[in-house]
């Protein structure tokens, strides 16, 4: 009861900021101790929802770390030679002028070689200059998924035969909790402790941010009190984990009873 005799259900916001814990070294999965700060009616049923976000986009679809970031090139020589693509972010066209000039600093013909993107087909266009030119994406760390080609010489131009990947299988970004009751949270048929997902709205370097105006509210595991936050940001499938390169995370979540 309040002061004026009427029933009110306790409600109360949690504020994260990455930025200003100075124990986090991923921050794409981290702690908060909450001390047990809040404290909980063991008898009655709580529920959570994410009301607010900000995430810088620093996902990087090529790197050393999900081993995709080789060229295999044989330049007519009759010897290959590896390209090796700096970690970030790219698209096709900034892969194809990062090759091209890679070829001119070694002394080959920029010329024999391109990738291009087909918007008509959803394909990759690649072009192969004759007089003994090869693309080997069978080596390791090969960039052949993110273009949608096969693991295989290829001696001559072809378009590729499997849809490009891109953005290495992250297209949204799920946030996931140890507040979470798995037992009632599904994705398809797997129990998980998802949140969220976010949608990857702002271009590489950019931030994602919403007040989400229609929040989502799950139900929550509790005890007699908030002891810890778990947090994990992973692809939307809930599971791969997303580097998010320590750049800082801002989370808002909202808890009420039921």
């Amino acid at each position: 009861m309040n002061n004026d005799g009427n029933d009110y259900k306790t409600s109360f916001t949690v504020n994260i900021s990455t930025s200003s814990l100075g124990n986090v070294d991923k921050t794409h999965d981290f702690v908060i101790d909450m001390d047990s700060q809040v404290q909980f009616i063991p008898t009655h049923e709580y529920e959570v929802a994410l009301i607010g976000y900000s995430i810088w986009n620093a996902i990087k679809n090529i790197s050393v770390e999900n081993a995709n970031n080789t060229l295999r090139i044989n330049p007519g020589t009759g010897s290959f030679i590896n390209i090796i693509i700096a970690d970030g972010i790219y698209g096709i066209s900034e892969l194809n002028g990062i090759i091209k000039k890679e070829l001119v600093a070694l002394g080959h013909d920029p010329l024999k070689f391109s990738i291009t993107g087909n918007y008509n087909t959803l394909k990759v266009d690649m072009f192969i200059g004759v007089g003994g030119w090869q693309v080997d994406f069978s080596a390791a760390n090969s960039l052949y998924k993110i273009l949608g080609f096969d693991a295989i010489v290829y001696t001559a131009s072809a378009s590729s035969p499997n849809k490009p990947n891109i953005t290495n299988d992250i297209d949204s970004l799920s946030i996931n909790t140890s507040l979470i009751d798995t037992r009632y949270n599904f994705s398809n048929s797997t129990k998980n402790d998802s949140l969220y997902v976010v949608p990857i709205d702002a271009p590489s370097g950019g931030l994602m941010s919403r007040i989400i105006s229609a929040p989502v509210y799950k139900r929550m595991l509790h005890g007699p009190d908030l002891r810890y936050i778990d947090i994990r940001i992973t692809s939307q499938n809930g599971q791969t984990p997303v580097n998010l390169h320590n750049e800082s995370v801002s989370l808002t979540l909202h808890i009420r009873e039921m």
